[in-house]
């Protein structure tokens, strides 16, 4: 009898566990269309903004004074783009954005994550809400921008690759953010920053 109850036990087990992959392939292909694949919602292009004066902190205006950096909302948008003078498609997606009451749905490209089996690239192109329940409702990796680029002086094309130079919108990382990475950088200077632990990992 016992044999048995373990064996319905390894089925229940494994049926689930199927069960869960199986949704998650759902999401990722509903999303992206492909895994690991991101299309987000308006083409934004970096490099004419750029070419237009727009600094940084216009559309990321938080990086100076909290750990995240901030996504352009509606809002920010309307700043240049109330009236449409030319009209092109995704100045329209805007207008549509403010009509409905809706905030742009931009899709994290940028999140430092460990390394579990593959999930981490199987995960990329998957909405932020589905990864920040599977993390427990947090990132994994407690990560500044405030103490990288104004207390650290580290540019954002460290990071984030040369930005002003790109034509079409982010989908994926410019390099790869891993703890490898990370390390790296902190061990050459281990006299101002930390290697301990718990200051990523809390």
């Amino acid at each position: 009898m016992s044999d048995m109850m373990n064996r319905w036990h390894k089925i229940i087990k494994w049926s689930a566990v199927g069960a869960v992959g199986a949704i998650l392939l759902v999401v990722v292909f509903a999303q992206t269309g492909s895994i690991g694949k991101i299309h987000q919602p308006i083409a934004f292009n970096h490099k004419k903004h750029y070419q237009n004066h727009v600094s940084c902190d216009v559309c990321h205006p938080l990086y100076k004074d909290h750990e995240r950096a901030g996504i352009p909302g509606v809002g920010i948008c309307l700043r240049c783009h109330e009236e449409i003078i030319n009209r092109i498609p995704e100045k329209d997606k805007i207008q549509n954005y403010r009509e409905s009451g809706s905030e742009i749905p931009w899709i994290r490209v940028y999140r430092i994550r460990p390394s579990f089996y593959g999930l981490d690239t199987l995960l990329r192109g998957i909405p932020n809400k589905v990864i920040e329940h599977v993390y427990g409702g947090k990132d994994s990796i407690y990560f500044s921008h405030r103490r990288h680029v104004i207390f650290g002086k580290i540019d954002c094309s460290n990071c984030h690759g040369n930005v002003t130079d790109m034509e079409k919108p982010i989908t994926r990382p410019s390099l790869k953010m891993d703890m490898d990475r990370c390390m790296s950088c902190h061990q050459t200077q281990q006299e101002e920053v930390s290697v301990d632990c718990v200051v990523c990992h809390r």
